[in-house]
């Protein structure tokens, strides 16, 4: 039997409950916006978890406990492409760990997942309740009760770890002392060569959010690093720029301004250049410009022609991108549109959303060629 639902309807500690009390079998899988998280049970009691994210896997914890490095983590993963054995097996085989070490690592590791799980406010889960196999148990069993108040301890702790580092968006610079403890310490002190935003620093250590920022509070605390109030300041300027042409692209989208949204779009990227939001926004509109063009333009070979009025203005005096310039550069009343594409070297779209920014200019016109007349044939 299947149970299926939303965070938002029945949230994670009340789903745990559920399970412990009721002492099910199964296997719960919730799926969130950036993860997966498979946990396996076993009367109630948890006998395994897994986790999409790399920084969750069993071999990430070891490096970040110094029990291996990412050298032997490396070669570990590799054997394991060519076998079947899980990571833990293999450590113990090779006597890298002894069995009682890798359970209570696996049981930090439990912790871990489940943490960040009890922070999750939406998503989708499923519970599978059905018995599971011995390979499906991949831990002794651990109390899901025990464990939830572990979450309730830790959740306080994120509190108080909040009060401190209010958000991600808090920057970090190199303090005064240089003593600080090998594994993620010193990994965030060689990161912080140049003052970084913390959401760049949980993006790239590789660990959970709360064991980085419980990391960076500690490091704080001891001089080793400390907030770069002028660096946040320029990055909140940055970001009311990036609002602002967000908010005016909008603003144009609705009144189907689409190459004046696309150019604030094209600000905003350039000012937050890996903003995955903003590429999306521009593919939509050049998605819509597009869909407009096929209408405007129906053939490769219809020749693009300057209109009078247009003809002696040059290029540097329009409001034109260079690329836009270029392209205007070389229509001279008898180069078609398909012709267009090679000398550009652009590809068919992009000279279209150009072309289609001249037509609603008014800069332009396309005129059709038309076939040339056949002379009837003499019987």
């Amino acid at each position: 039997m299947a149970i299926s639902g939303t965070l938002e309807g029945m949230p994670p500690q009340d789903l745990l409950q559920w399970i412990s009390r009721g002492k099910k079998h199964g296997i719960l899988s919730v799926r969130c916006k950036d993860t997966g998280i498979d946990i396996r049970f076993r009367d109630g009691w948890v006998v395994g978890v897994h986790s999409s994210r790399s920084k969750d896997r069993l071999g990430a914890l070891l490096v970040r406990k110094g029990i291996i490095d990412a050298g032997q983590l490396s070669d570990l993963r590799r054997d394991q492409s060519t076998r079947s054995s899980l990571m833990g097996e293999m450590l113990v085989q090779r006597e890298m760990i002894s069995e009682n070490e890798l359970e209570d690592v696996l049981v930090d590791q439990v912790q871990d997942i489940l943490f960040d799980f009890l922070l999750r406010d939406s998503g989708e889960f499923i519970f599978e309740e059905r018995q599971l196999d011995r390979r499906e148990q991949l831990i002794e069993p651990v109390n899901t009760s025990t464990l939830l108040l572990e979450g309730t301890r830790r959740i306080d702790e994120w509190r108080r770890i909040r009060s401190e580092i209010p958000s991600n968006r808090v920057v970090f610079k190199r303090g005064f002392s240089e003593v600080f403890r090998p594994g993620l310490e010193e990994q965030i002190w060689n990161y912080l060569s140049k003052p970084r935003i913390v959401s760049d620093i949980v993006d790239e250590m590789n660990a959970p959010e709360f064991i980085i920022l419980d990391t960076l509070r500690r490091m704080m605390n001891t001089k080793l690093i400390s907030r770069d109030y002028d660096s946040e300041n320029r990055l909140e300027n940055l970001e009311a720029e990036i609002a602002k042409n967000l908010d005016r692209a909008a603003t144009l989208t609705t009144h189907q301004g689409y190459h004046e949204a696309l150019s604030y779009l094209n600000r905003a990227q350039d000012l937050d250049p890996k903003n995955q939001s903003i590429k999306r926004m521009i593919c939509d509109i050049k998605i819509k410009i597009l869909n407009d063009a096929k209408r405007m333009i129906p053939a490769g070979k219809a020749v693009p022609k300057i209109r009078q009025s247009f003809s002696t203005l040059a290029p540097e005096r329009l409001i034109l991108t260079a690329e836009e310039a270029f392209v205007f550069s070389r229509i001279d009343g008898t180069t078609d549109v398909r012709s267009l594409t090679y000398l550009t070297n652009l590809s068919k779209d992009d000279l279209h959303i150009i072309l289609h920014k001249f037509i609603r200019m008014g800069l332009i016109y396309l005129d059709a060629v038309k076939p040339k007349n056949l002379s009837k044939r003499r019987h």
